[in-house]
């Protein structure tokens, strides 16, 4: 059906051209004797609901939802949208059992999330299925076999459908109803239609990560610390490091949350790292605030190496967090971090090696859609410690040492004896007496 949308503003026709035109267009009714055409049209949908023609033709069995039924909704674990996954295979099989079916339509709604791609064709192409949009509306309407779907013919056909990068809702919906102008009887029009509910969830493609990925080593050599902190300079060395957020994915992100913990103390109180400066970039949409700091204790000696590593699970950690308002996609975001390691601990314990771990985490607040992915949320910034020059060996070490010393000692003179070096030669006096008593033996 057609129709002029503005009939009068136009068209104005050409006075030199036909009044009118004709045009014959062979068509043949066939319904047979009684001229009327019973149809009976049956459909059936399956999914994948996995974004995957690969793995839908490998597993067309777990993966069917739904198959000729007038409604469906998937009680089921939420499909994981992403941007490697972001779309819905619908197999689609279209069935005439009965006389042929005149102007045979599939009419398709869809959800604001849901986009049509196209139809790709898996076997037969005698029948063809062609799709158009509908006038103020996000759904399609698919001609099969127009003008004529004939009698017992079956089409079978894989239509795709796109998730929205900027319509985000929790779920998706998808109706399909089989149609025709043809007549159809009331109890065979049950298989006729097909409705999917299935609940969504969207993965956020955010990377957390260190700009620096080797360990950070610091030596130190012996030297006295002061016994007043009058500036940052007398508490110890700078240590500094950046983490970067990454928004790879095609979603615009809200509301993310760094938690940044630094070991500051260890379980008995001895001052470990200490948080001078902290801050995001840019800072345009983000802030950092210090919410966990743990009071200082006196220096202990204590042998830290003993308790390597020092991570908050074996430290007394400070915390503070960076929110960041508003992340589009692709952009990179970074928080910047400056510490000081406290020279009097390192130089008063018996250290002579320690690792300290800093453990990051980024979270999604208030967000019942998207997701991180697995690994990609957490990272950890280590920095070793290692004291040179005064050292005292333990005392074991030393006797283990000596002992070792002397048995191999021990040994080594046992085999030079076995081998007769150590073996004692007659004197030079003892030798010729018995040349001499022999030589008179002779004579006489």
């Amino acid at each position: 059906d057609f129709r002029m949308a503005d009939p009068d503003s136009g068209p104005v026709l050409n006075l030199l051209k036909p009044k009118h035109v004709e045009y014959m267009i062979p068509f043949k009714k066939d319904c047979g004797d009684d001229d009327q055409c019973i149809t009976d049209l049956v459909l059936s949908v399956n999914t994948d609901a996995s974004g995957s023609t690969q793995s839908f033709w490998n597993s067309c069995e777990p993966c069917t939802l739904a198959i000729a039924k007038k409604h469906t909704s998937v009680k089921s674990a939420p499909f994981l949208i992403s941007s490697t996954m972001h779309r819905v295979l619908l197999n689609v099989t279209l069935h005439n059992k009965l006389e042929n079916a005149y102007n045979t339509r599939l009419n398709v709604s869809l959800s604001p999330n849901l986009h049509f791609s196209n139809v790709m064709d898996q076997a037969e192409k005698a029948v063809k299925i062609n799709c158009h949009s509908l006038a103020h509306a996000t759904g399609r309407v698919c001609e099969a076999g127009y003008p004529v779907f004939k009698s017992n013919t079956k089409i079978s056909r894989l239509f795709e459908f796109k998730l929205s990068e900027t319509t985000l809702l929790n779920h998706i919906d998808f109706q399909m109803e089989a149609m025709s102008d043809s007549d159809e009887l009331p109890d065979t029009m049950h298989d006729n239609a097909f409705h999917l509910s299935l609940p969504v969830r969207y993965q956020a493609d955010t990377i957390l990560l260190r700009n620096d990925v080797h360990i950070n080593k610091y030596e130190f050599k012996y030297v006295r610390p002061p016994n007043i902190i009058k500036s940052f300079n007398d508490i110890g060395t700078i240590f500094k490091f950046t983490i970067t957020i990454e928004n790879t994915g095609p979603y615009l992100l809200e509301h993310l949350q760094v938690n940044v913990s630094i070991p500051a103390f260890s379980q008995k109180g001895n001052p470990l790292l200490y948080i001078t400066d902290f801050y995001t970039t840019p800072t345009a949409s983000s802030g950092c605030l210090l919410c966990q700091r743990t009071a200082r204790q006196n220096v202990t000696s204590v042998d830290l190496c003993s308790y390597s590593p020092r991570n908050c699970k074996t430290a007394k950690c400070a915390t503070f967090l960076c929110t960041i308002k508003r992340m589009d996609k692709h952009q990179t975001l970074g928080v910047k971090v400056t510490t000081r390691l406290w020279n009097s601990t390192f130089h008063t314990g018996k250290l002579s090696h320690v690792r300290i771990v800093a453990p990051t985490t980024l979270h999604l607040l208030n967000s019942s859609l998207m997701v991180i992915k697995e690994g990609h949320g957490t990272t950890n910034v280590t920095v070793e410690v290692i004291k040179r020059g005064k050292y005292v060996f333990p005392f074991w070490i030393i006797l283990a040492s000596v002992l070792g010393g002397l048995l191999l000692l021990a040994l080594i003179i046992l085999a030079l004896w076995k081998l007769g070096f150590l073996k004692r030669k007659q004197p030079m006096q003892q030798l010729q007496k018995a040349e001499y008593n022999q030589f008179t033996v002779v004579e006489n």
